[in-house]
């Protein structure tokens, strides 16, 4: 009898601890899964602010080109600011914090059209003053909607260390 039950036993323990392993070891798949993926928005964060790093020395070279201008002296040309790669990490990664950009982007719009009407009616003499007031503007509203997402964007990061 006691043969029986030590049979019966070992037969309903072996699969009950079968189930259980196979449980143990997906919850240690789910946080190697879970880990993987904190590990790719840490280095796609640290290349959110690389990018916005560049964006804002970008505007910086671009207030200078226009001085250079304003004084009339030669000056190279310079690399034109673009927020694709920013938009494509926002979007994927950090999607809330996209509506920033979004509204960073219609901003610089707006202030370009702007400058583009005042260009329109202005002599030639008024043109490198223009641009000079234009590369400013961008500069002011590049600084800021980088300071304003370097703040939201350690919200969403900080969970990640």
């Amino acid at each position: 009898m006691t043969s029986f039950l030590q049979t019966l036993a070992i037969g309903l323990l072996a699969p009950l601890g079968a189930v259980l392993l196979w449980l143990l070891q997906r919850r240690d798949r789910s946080d190697e899964r879970r880990e993987k993926h904190k590990a790719i928005r840490r280095d796609k964060a640290e290349e959110v602010f690389e990018e916005l790093s560049n964006i804002v020395a970008l505007s910086g070279e671009r207030i200078s080109e226009a001085l250079a201008r304003m004084k009339q002296t030669p000056a190279p040309p310079v690399k034109r600011a673009t927020t694709a790669r920013l938009n494509a990490l926002l979007s994927i990664y950090f999607p809330g914090c996209l509506p920033g950009l979004l509204k960073f982007e219609q901003q610089v719009q707006e202030t370009v059209l702007k400058a583009a009407g005042e260009i329109g009616t202005s002599t030639a003499e008024e043109y490198p003053r223009l641009q000079m007031g234009v590369a400013s503007q961008i500069q002011k509203l590049t600084i800021d909607y980088s300071n304003e997402l370097r703040k939201e964007l350690r919200k969403e990061v900080r969970d990640l260390w």
